[in-house]
C-alpha cells in the first residue's frame, strides 16, 4: 500500500477515543435504522420509475425526456441519501489525504469507470456471456461484490491503524486510501441497475436498458462528486491546521462506521453461505 507523509504537528496526542466513541454510536445508529432508513423516498418516486426498470414492452422512441432526468434523479437520491452506497469511503479518502480538487475528480472518475466497465462485462450480451442465463449473471455480480466488501474492510482497518500511529506520533506516514476507494466503488453494484439490465436482456430489449442505465449511472457519478465536493469543503472551511489536529479523530471515526456498515455487509455473506 503506497503511503503519504504529513507534517502532523498539530495533532494531538493519546488514542483518539472521542472520534471513535462517536464513530461506533453513528454506525450502530445506522445499522438499528437501517430498514427504515432504506425504506424511505422522497414522493414516489421508486414506484414511477419501476416500469423502465421492468424494461418490458417499452419503445425507446417514446421514452420521454423528463423520465430519463427522473432516473438520473432517482441513481443521485440513492446514493446519496442511503446507507452503503460509498459515500463513506470517499469522504475518509478525502479527509485523510486530502487530495486536490483536480485529483479527487480524476480519481472519483477513474472509480466510476471502473463501476461502468464491471456492468459492461457482466451484463454485455456478447460472446459466451450471451449463452449464460440471468440466474448466472446474478451470481457473478453477487461475486463481484465480494471484491467491495473486502476492500471496506481493509479500508475500516487502516484508518483505525493510522489512527493509533498518529496518537503515537504526529509525523506518522498515512495510508493512501485511493486504491480502496476506487475498489469499493467499482465493484459495488446497484440494485436498480441490475434489475434493469437483467430485466432488458430477458426480454430481448438491450438498447432501452442501457439507455436508462445510463441516466442512472450518471445520477451515480453526480452523487459521488457532491460526496466529495462537501468533504473538500470541510476540508477548506476546517483549514489544513486544523484537519491535520483531527485527522485522528477522523480516521477513527471514518474507520468505525465504515466497519460497522461492512459487519452487515459481511454478516449477510456468512448467511447466504450457512443457508
Amino acid at each position: 500500500m503506497a503511503i503519504v507523509s504529513g507534517n502532523n504537528s498539530a495533532d494531538r496526542k493519546g488514542i483518539p477515543w472521542f472520534g471513535g466513541i462517536v464513530g461506533l454510536a453513528v454506525g450502530l445508529t445506522m445499522l438499528y435504522y437501517w430498514s427504515e432508513w432504506t425504506h424511505w423516498w422522497p414522493g414516489n418516486l421508486p414506484e414511477e420509475m419501476s416500469p423502465y426498470m421492468l424494461v418490458k414492452g417499452i419503445d425507446l422512441g417514446e421514452v420521454p425526456l423528463h423520465a430519463y432526468g427522473k432516473l438520473l434523479l432517482f441513481g443521485f437520491l440513492l446514493v446519496f441519501l442511503f446507507p452503503g452506497y460509498g459515500k463513506l469511503p470517499i469522504a475518509a479518502w478525502m479527509l485523510h489525504n486530502q487530495p486536490s480538487g483536480g485529483t479527487f475528480f480524476n480519481w472519483i472518475l477513474r472509480a466510476w469507470g471502473v463501476k461502468c466497465g464491471v456492468l459492461v462485462l457482466v451484463f454485455c450480451n456478447l460472446f459466451f456471456l450471451r449463452y449464460v442465463p440471468s440466474t448466472a449473471l446474478s451470481l457473478y455480480s453477487f461475486i463481484l461484490q465480494h471484491v467491495s466488501i473486502l476492500a471496506s474492510i481493509v479500508l475500516g482497518g487502516l484508518l483505525v491503524g493510522d489512527a493509533c500511529r498518529l496518537a503515537r506520533s504526529a509525523d506518522a506516514p498515512l495510508s493512501d486510501l485511493r486504491l480502496l476507494m476506487v475498489l469499493i466503488l467499482g465493484f459495488q453494484l446497484h440494485w436498480p441497475v441490475q434489475i434493469t439490465l437483467l430485466n432488458a436482456r430477458n426480454f430481448d430489449s438491450l438498447p432501452a436498458g442501457w439507455a436508462f442505465t445510463a441516466a442512472l449511472m450518471i445520477g451515480v457519478l453526480l452523487a459521488f462528486l457532491l460526496t466529495a465536493i462537501l468533504a473538500w469543503g470541510v476540508c477548506r472551511m476546517l483549514g489544513d491546521e486544523n484537519c491535520r489536529a483531527w485527522r485522528g479523530q477522523f480516521a477513527l471515526f471514518n474507520g468505525m462506521i465504515i466497519l460497522c456498515v461492512t459487519g452487515k455487509g459481511v454478516f449477510g455473506l456468512v448467511s447466504y453461505y450457512l443457508k
